[in-house]
């Protein structure tokens, strides 16, 4: 019986899912606890929910809750963990934190802690046991005195009319703060089963998130094939026997294999005009991350590219997660420079080049030259100021006269969630789309000729690339807010390390290092990290 209502459930949901609209929010859930160990129970219960690619999920501490404005607009759902051992003040803090986020029409979930020494009752549902905690939370006799806020009870099939679920809505905008008593434990393989396709119901109803199956087939390894554009076996060998001790360990190259089932390097090559970036690549259906394939390239090698169909673990900026669906483009150039023919100043500018290859990738597609795509400094991809496509991320090390590079690109170009894609964008407004190979192909084109371009140690191609950059990015003469002097300023470009130059009030010109800012788009706010 148990069974019936987990295959009713899940055909419910795909249905709900349809209809659900899409959220300009970042997919990011925060999930608000000072336990390292809660949080990653908490994560690893959510991915079990929707899927390890539908959302990043990050932590979110008591004393960063307080910093409203950098966390709510990009925040989907906050998962807050309750505790019953606050302080009045902390207490109070936490209200109108919340409170604030409901006005904003944020999605709150409440749940009770996992390391708070709670007391645990239970109630059996269709033969499923739940655990729950059966005190109000704290914040909850203010909400009751709250006029603006309405109190509702969830109805659903499994549990319904229990007073374990319940939540307040707020009257004037759409902000839901849903109480949850359960614990996200079970003691059975059953009653888990049972708590899941309850918070899948309550995830798609309550907060419009989309339960993403992963399609991952675990038995694929990760297993490489090498395309060289001279289509010599013998120099698929020597690359093999140079790459051998660099790769993951459990990482193997087939030479045997001239063929991948999700990748054409036919079309890949035919669309690559480069004279070598790109023309020795390494593909595989399943990876870790392309950033941790190679751990160096040899110097004998002057790049090669890893692209992979799924990421395990990708990796953003800042140490955050990128989310890695199949039908995202994700590939990683590792490159070698050499000190004597490339300026060590310049290497900075090679993530603007990246960026500024992914927007000129796009708008070389057929009758796409228009297409409203821009950088968002300093080193991501946005369709109409808003939606965010793709992201930048370069590693660099320095060893003699030798500059290695690892310079990854995450590029939503064919999948349906957790965000908007390329392609979907292009087929609502009738455009050709694009498939990966000739995303790849177009993207190396154009980074080629800027890393050329920026290997003329003068100021006249510093001068043509930053023209052309501050042409294809979605800031430009725009009035910011800059928090740390608390007064507005105009964007005026970057000068030659890539630095953000801004004008005052005063007319002064000022520049904002990458590493030490923040561009928060939604507020049009620059911040400190």
């Amino acid at each position: 019986m148990l069974k019936n209502f987990h295959n009713k459930f899940l055909n419910l949901i795909k249905f709900n899912r349809m209809s659900s609209h899409l959220s300009r929010v970042p997919p990011n859930i925060l999930v608000l606890t000072d336990d390292q160990n809660e949080f990653k129970k908490i994560k690893l219960f959510i991915q079990e929910i929707l899927g390890k690619n539908s959302y990043t999920i990050y932590n979110l501490t008591s004393t960063d809750l307080h910093k409203s404005s950098l966390w709510i607009p990009s925040c989907r759902l906050l998962v807050s963990s309750e505790q019953f051992n606050l302080s009045e003040e902390a207490l109070d803090k936490k209200i109108k934190s919340f409170r604030g986020y409901l006005s904003d029409g944020g999605k709150i979930l409440s749940l009770p802690s996992l390391n708070d020494n709670l007391e645990r009752d239970q109630k059996t549902f269709q033969q499923a046991t739940l655990f729950y905690h059966k005190d109000k939370y704290l914040f909850e006799s203010k909400y009751e005195n709250d006029s603006s806020l309405d109190k509702e009870k969830w109805q659903n099939n499994l549990v319904q009319g229990d007073e374990l679920f319940y939540a307040y809505l707020s009257k004037e905008n759409k902000g839901t703060h849903f109480i949850s008593k359960v614990f996200i434990e079970s003691n059975s393989h059953e009653s888990q089963l049972f708590l899941n396709d309850l918070f899948i119901y309550l995830f798609n109803e309550y907060f419009q998130l989309k339960q993403i199956v992963d399609s991952n087939n675990f038995n694929l390894k990760e297993n490489y094939i090498i395309f060289s554009k001279n289509k010599l076996l013998q120099s698929v060998n020597v690359i093999s026997k140079y790459l051998d001790g660099t790769m993951n360990k459990e990482a193997k190259i087939s030479l045997e294999t001239t063929k991948a089932e999700n990748f054409d390097h036919k079309i890949y090559f035919d669309n690559l005009k480069t004279k070598s970036m790109g023309t020795i690549i390494m593909y595989s259906d399943l990876v870790e991350s392309t950033m941790n394939s190679i751990s160096n390239l040899v110097s004998s090698l002057e790049s090669i590219v890893v692209l992979a169909r799924q990421q395990t673990q990708g990796q953003g900026n800042n140490k955050n997660e990128w989310l890695s669906p199949i039908g995202c483009c994700m590939f990683t150039l590792y490159l070698n420079l050499n000190t004597n023919n490339f300026s060590t100043s310049r290497i900075c500018l090679l993530q603007f080049a990246a960026g500024l290859s992914c927007v000129k990738a796009i708008k070389s597609i057929a009758n796409c030259e228009d297409f409203n795509v821009g950088i968002k400094w300093p080193n991501d991809v946005y369709y109409d100021s808003k939606i965010k496509i793709g992201g930048v991320l370069v590693k660099s090390s320095i060893m003699g006269n030798q500059i290695g590079l690892k310079i990854g690109i995450g590029f939503n170009l064919d999948n349906q969630h957790p965000t908007k894609c390329l392609n979907s964008i292009l087929r609502e407004k009738n455009l050709p789309e694009c498939s990966q190979e000739i995303f790849l192909a177009n993207f190396l084109n154009f980074f080629e000729s800027y890393v050329f371009l920026l290997s003329e140690p003068n100021f006249n191609s510093w001068l043509k690339f930053s023209t052309e950059f501050q042409e294809n990015w979605i800031h430009q003469n725009k009035k910011v807010r800059v928090n740390f002097w608390n007064e507005d300023a105009e964007i005026v470009g970057i000068n030659e390390f890539g630095y953000l130059k801004v004008r005052k009030s005063d007319n002064t010109e000022h520049v904002l290092q990458p590493d030490g800012n923040r561009f928060d788009l939604m507020q049009n706010l620059i911040i400190l990290r």
